[in-house]
């Protein structure tokens, strides 16, 4: 009955481990995801707000 217990238990340690593993390394990566969606967000700004004054610019053509 003990070993049962034992075995049982290292058996959930096991698993705890490896489901923390797993939810460690998914945060990982959603941080670096959303790191990126930010950096593409500044990005377009950026590539907007260049494109819009250059739209605007007054052209003289002589």
């Amino acid at each position: 009955m003990l070993a049962q217990v034992k075995d049982e238990q290292s058996y959930i340690v096991v698993r705890e481990r490896t489901h923390r593993n797993t939810a460690e390394s998914t945060n990982a990566r959603v941080k670096w995801w959303s790191i990126f969606q930010l950096g593409v967000l500044i990005g377009e700004g950026i590539f907007q707000v260049w494109w819009l004054k250059r739209f605007f610019e007054v052209k003289h053509v002589v």
